[in-house]
């Protein structure tokens, strides 16, 4: 039972150390997570800090394959965007309700999630993914991008198209159009020329992208505007 606990053991800790830096709001808390993560053969505490700007000056002297990032520090979305340039990987601590920090952060390109109550083994895990480049995150972080998602798609779909800019007379043209009548018609019915419905007909194809009457109709009428 020893040999085996041994082995495993030796097993972990032959795997490469990935060097971590926290970047905590409070050196305290900051110290609570190091002490928590120094149980782990596979994790090495290199630089606890307390600002990002601190955090920002000493990086380049002090090399690490892991930030473990408070996001509700101040400038910490600015400093994240500047890390996403790095060959570096960023874990956000987060909490649930800190949807709209969650989104910011996975645009500027952290690399996973976990929470702040999180046990030492699980953020361990979380760690290491990140280090690995799979997106760590927990559940409600997943529901959260998600939902961000749909409503983009939501947004998008519900925006209002690019409407030609039609004119009055053209607007009337394209009604009798709709109504199947010749352009002889029209100019009698609107008393003007065959000659001038024939170019507000021209007009209208072109502001419509349609090759001919009937395509036409069927624009205006998917874009509603007949």
């Amino acid at each position: 039972m020893l040999l085996g606990h041994s082995e495993t053991t030796t097993s972990v800790a032959a795997l490469p150390q990935i060097k971590i830096a926290l970047v905590v709001g409070s050196r305290l808390y900051g110290e609570m997570i190091s002490n928590s993560l120094r149980a782990s053969a596979r994790l090495t505490i290199e630089q606890v800090f307390s600002s990002t700007q601190d955090a920002s000056n000493r990086l380049d002297t002090a090399p690490c394959d892991v930030v473990l990032l408070d996001p509700m520090m101040p400038g910490a979305l600015e400093f994240a965007q500047q890390l996403a340039q790095q060959p570096v990987h960023i874990v956000c601590l987060t909490a649930p309700e800190e949807r709209d920090a969650i989104i910011a952060f996975t645009q500027a390109g952290v690399d996973g999630f976990a929470p702040r109550d999180c046990a030492s083994d699980d953020l361990t895990d979380v760690i290491v993914a990140a280090n690995e480049r799979r997106f760590p995150c927990d559940s409600e972080v997943r529901v959260a991008l998600a939902r961000h998602v749909a409503a983009r798609k939501q947004k998008k779909s519900d925006a209002p198209q690019n409407l030609p800019s039609l004119t009055k007379r053209e607007q009337e043209i394209l009604a009798c159009i709709a109504d199947g009548r010749s352009n002889k018609v029209i100019a009698a019915d609107l008393f003007i020329s065959v000659s001038t419905v024939k170019h507000h007909v021209h007009n209208l194809l072109e502001k419509l992208g349609a090759t001919n009457r009937t395509e036409a109709v069927n624009v205006a009428r998917r874009l509603s505007i007949v």
